[in-house]
């Protein structure tokens, strides 16, 4: 699995913000939005800037990548953090 670099981890900063992907506090993490556990690859398009609570609730769990899927409205009825994400999926 390959490792976040911290030029690449910079990167996501610069190019995303340093505001947590999920309830918009700053960030001090980068993570995998799709679980290397599970194929996600280590690059801008899949690693997002976090907090380290949601960084630990999301754990290693996918998220349907449509937002109006069934999938993905289940993952954010059951999940730990789910107020946290449908706050981020309202905010746009």
């Amino acid at each position: 699995m390959p490792q976040i670099t911290e030029q690449l981890r910079e990167e996501v900063f610069r190019k995303k913000g340093r505001r947590c992907r999920y309830c918009g506090k700053l960030a001090h993490a980068v993570d995998h939005y799709f679980p290397a556990k599970y194929g996600g690859a280590t690059n801008l398009l899949n690693l997002e800037p976090v907090c380290e609570k949601c960084n630990r609730l999301k754990g290693d769990t996918v998220p349907h990548p449509d937002p109006n899927h069934p999938a993905h409205l289940w993952w954010l009825r059951n999940h730990p953090m789910n107020e946290r994400c449908r706050n981020y999926y309202k905010k746009g």
